[in-house]
């Protein structure tokens, strides 16, 4: 989405070298083509606001020759004309040239200049929220995190859906923002101009100014870091976001992260603070700090790498303690409360499983398979989004699809499965889903245990011992 640039009130360091400094400023056409020239850190030279039918289309650099009075915009290098008040320009090429008038003029006041004020610069970074002019960035802020010279990038689309976390620095005059090292920077009270090794820009657009976030810290308040992390769900911007779900398991100081995707599983791995280090290790990596800051959660390394998630607004804010964790020990004992558990389809990523037990409820198959749509249309067979084929093959029990190894063994030994209909799918899915509401919700269960060993396990009409006064058992 473009945005209609209202009005410009820009402060920008003139620079001293020969720059025909009449070209800074905003110039406009007719048709609504207008070019906001911006001073850059070199001479003839710096970054330019694009327009186009008096919308923003973009940012680009330009540079000019003014001993041969042209310059040059991205690609588009043609001679200008001043008029003598310096009001009116003429530019572009000969058979299309434009008339400009001069809309707005940028003054020298209120400048940070990273390299002479660093602290100053990094005040005004991260004490206002930015725009960038690119069609699909919206508001940008800075946080600091660990230190006062670096933290995390907050990005939003046009849409205001979170678009990026990344990090940024500030070190001996030197501004990086993710990947890129930014070598000049300034900040006027209008606009954030920065320049990389390329002589590229970036140019934000000053917003209103941040609201003061309450900041959790691990090693000052545990508790309550815990309490934020194990509630609801964290993501990661992508395009299609994973979500990060800290639960514990069987005390509040260790638990698991389940990551999925579109609401499917693709992984799990371990968390845990130790309360003697003060350290946090997610997986098989360290963190020796973490904080909560707003929506956002971030642990730090030794070396000083950050990793960054946001709280996910689209998962219910519930806070998950040992509580919601039931154990069950696994035992012959315990045999009827594990095929409660894990008697039924199961999955992780696009793969299925299902524990199958038999009579005596202890042994039995597990079973794990992916199912793919295919069909066959006009000359082909086309299984799932990416193999088709022309040709089949039969010989001795083999069939094969195509002639690049895609085979098959004609298989008569048992097995334990089959396919199902649609109205079977339909109808084993729906039960899942009331099973899974049952389970979710929990209950009373009544465990008879005989002197043979063998177990009955009855379920009361009840969801919690809660207001119970007694329970009696009477024989008759």
């Amino acid at each position: 989405m473009m945005k209609i640039f209202a009005s410009l009130f820009v402060a920008f360091l003139i620079s001293t070298a020969s720059a025909d400094q009449q070209l800074i400023g905003s110039w406009q056409a007719e048709d609504g083509t207008r070019y906001d020239f911006l001073d850059g850190f070199k001479p003839n030279a710096g970054a330019v606001i694009l327009y186009k039918e008096f919308l923003v289309s973009g940012v680009g650099k330009w540079s000019a020759k003014p001993d041969e009075k042209k310059f040059k915009i991205g690609y588009r290098d043609y001679p200008y004309e001043l008029s003598s008040d310096g009001k009116t320009m003429t530019w572009g090429p000969s058979h299309s040239r434009k008339t400009y008038k001069k809309v707005a003029e940028f003054r020298a006041s209120g400048i940070l200049d990273l390299k002479k004020d660093p602290d100053a610069f990094i005040d005004d970074l991260t004490g206002f929220s930015w725009s960038n002019y690119a069609s699909k960035v919206g508001q940008t802020t800075f946080t600091r995190t660990f230190s006062g010279t670096e933290g995390v990038r907050i990005q939003f689309n046009e849409e205001d859906k979170l678009s990026d976390l990344s990090a940024w620095g500030v070190a001996s005059g030197v501004l990086k923002i993710g990947r890129t090292v930014y070598l000049e920077a300034r900040i006027t009270p209008s606009y954030l101009l920065a320049m990389d090794k390329r002589d590229n820009f970036i140019v934000l657009k000053r917003d209103k100014t941040k609201t003061k976030l309450p900041r959790t810290d691990l090693k000052v308040a545990r508790e309550k870091f815990l309490i934020s992390l194990t509630t609801g769900a964290w993501k990661i911007p992508s395009s299609t976001p994973p979500v990060y779900r800290f639960r514990p398991l069987e005390g509040d100081l260790k638990g698991l992260v389940f990551k999925e995707k579109d609401n499917k599983l693709t992984s799990t791995f371990g968390w845990e603070f130790s309360a003697a280090t003060g350290a946090m290790k997610i997986s098989s990596t360290e963190y020796v700090g973490g904080l909560v800051i707003g929506e956002l959660l971030v642990f730090v390394e030794t070396d000083g790498d950050q990793k960054m998630y946001y709280r996910d607004g689209s998962v219910d804010q519930k806070h998950f303690t040992t509580g919601d964790t039931r154990a069950i020990a696994l035992s012959e004992r315990t045999a009827p409360a594990v095929i409660e558990a894990i008697g039924r389809q199961l999955s992780q990523s696009d793969t299925f499983f299902l524990f199958e037990f038999n009579a005596d409820g202890r042994t039995g198959y597990r079973h794990e398979w992916q199912s793919k749509p295919f069909q066959i249309t006009a000359e082909n067979l086309k299984i799932g989004d990416y193999y088709t084929y022309k040709k089949m093959y039969l010989i001795e029990d083999y069939i094969a699809l195509g002639d690049r190894g895609t085979a098959f063994k004609i298989d008569t030994r048992m097995s334990r499965l089959r396919p199902k209909s649609d109205t079977e799918a339909k109808a084993d899915a729906d039960k899942a889903s009331k099973e899974l509401s049952v389970l979710r919700e929990g209950g009373v269960t009544l465990v008879i245990t005989r002197t043979d060993g063998s177990v009955d396990r009855i379920k009361l009409p009840m969801k919690s011992l809660e207001g119970l006064k007694s329970m009696e058992v009477i024989v008759e």
